[in-house]
């Protein structure tokens, strides 16, 4: 049996698929991984990057299928692997030993889901990193809890349900909530980089709409008042929080920026400082 489950969904992205592809097979513990594509009956040349790459693939297939989680779900359907991981076109692995850093890290096989670093791109530029949780909180399942990319789930959690389908964006995230909420399942951060997620895919570029898919279904498992109170927590976040928030949003540049207005508008602040305990020394001395 397999290690890692791979699986890639692809439609008309030939050149992600590509990139993606590449990112795969170059993984130091390749032996010990199977790649699923399912590809949607692309046009534009992605079912000639998967034959360039077949010899590297356990399983293909294009055909039209009916989503994003329909496409996933026929991932699922052909993996053996202990744990899956979802590297979906233009999505890219961080580095060519992070499949081996996961096999050889503790928490393999020992938690249900394993959720790493992410390093945000876009353009393929580095925009920031995203840390896993370190420990849920009702309210995290609120924010919608993105980047998938990042997460190794052993696959017999699967045996539950799959991806709801009917869902254009969030399934990934109710599955989560539903099984590590009501399922119990056990979930545990890593400390290392796990995936380059492309922050130009449906998900990211359309929160409106992912954010509607969250709270329908969390209004629907969870009591009436827990619902009402998480929500305004989440929308009404203390002053701490707020600023935490801002802050994880910003790329490097700003950061840099920021740094630099702290520390002009700390000199005033300094000089100020010396300046009254130079007139109190003096003072006091006269005195």
């Amino acid at each position: 049996m397999p290690k890692v489950s791979i699986v890639t969904i692809n439609y008309n992205d030939a050149a992600g698929l590509r990139a993606t592809a590449s990112s795969i097979v170059s993984q130091t513990r390749f032996d010990e991984i199977e790649w699923i594509v399912i590809d949607g009956g692309s046009t534009d040349g992605s079912v000639n990057v998967i034959h360039e790459f077949a010899d590297k693939i356990s399983y293909w297939v294009s055909e039209k299928d009916q989503g994003i989680y329909n496409a996933m779900n026929k991932g699922l359907a052909q993996a053996h692997g202990e744990y899956l991981l979802f590297r979906n076109s233009g999505d890219l692995m961080s580095t060519p030993d992070t499949v081996e850093k996961f096999i050889q890290h503790p928490a393999y096989g020992k938690y249900d889901h394993c959720w790493g670093i992410t390093e945000l791109m876009q353009n393929h530029q580095w925009i920031r990193d995203i840390y896993p949780v370190v420990e849920f909180k009702l309210t995290d399942f609120f924010g919608g809890l993105a980047y998938h990319p990042s997460a190794f789930i052993r696959r017999e959690r699967f045996s539950y349900e799959t991806y709801d389908e009917s869902l254009k964006i969030a399934s990934d995230t109710k599955f989560l909530f539903k099984d590590i909420v009501l399922r119990n399942a056990s979930y545990t951060p890593l400390d290392f980089p796990v995936a380059k997620f492309d922050n130009s895919g449906i998900s990211a570029t359309n929160q409106e709409l992912s954010m509607q898919e969250v709270y329908s279904y969390l209004e629907e498992y969870l009591p009436a008042f827990i619902f009402r109170e998480c929500k305004t927590a989440c929308n009404y976040p203390s002053g701490p929080k707020r600023i935490l928030s801002l802050l994880t949003r910003m790329n490097a540049w700003e950061h840099r920026i920021l740094a630099h207005i702290a520390y002009l508008l700390y000199i005033p602040r300094y000089v100020t400082k010396k300046a009254r305990s130079f007139l109190k020394k003096n003072f006091t001395r006269r005195k």
